[in-house]
């Protein structure tokens, strides 16, 4: 059983040591939600420490992979029928 709550900023939490952290949102129709999880989750994120982070986007069709190395995010854009690549799941099967 999965429970998902509101967005809330990320520095509302006291997180201790992170080995290995995921998230996902699913991006809302509507310029300031757009800018939220494309702008400022990526950043507030990155800054975190967050391994990976997807961008699930219904609007446009597409998921964005932003994996963290070595402090910043690498990003790939699966569309289609593209196999997703997560290294956090690589047994994953998946297609966007």
């Amino acid at each position: 059983m999965a429970t998902f709550t509101p967005y809330r900023s990320l520095t509302q939490f006291e997180f201790g040591y992170l080995d290995s952290f995921f998230a996902i949102e699913v991006v809302s129709p509507g310029a300031e939600q757009i800018e939220r999880d494309y702008i400022e989750k990526v950043a507030e994120y990155q800054e975190r420490g967050v391994s990976e982070y997807w961008i699930v986007d219904p609007i446009e069709q597409k998921i964005t992979v932003l994996v963290l190395d070595q402090g910043s995010y690498t990003k790939t854009v699966f569309s289609g029928h593209d196999a997703i690549a997560s290294s956090t799941f690589p047994q994953l099967n998946l297609n966007s």
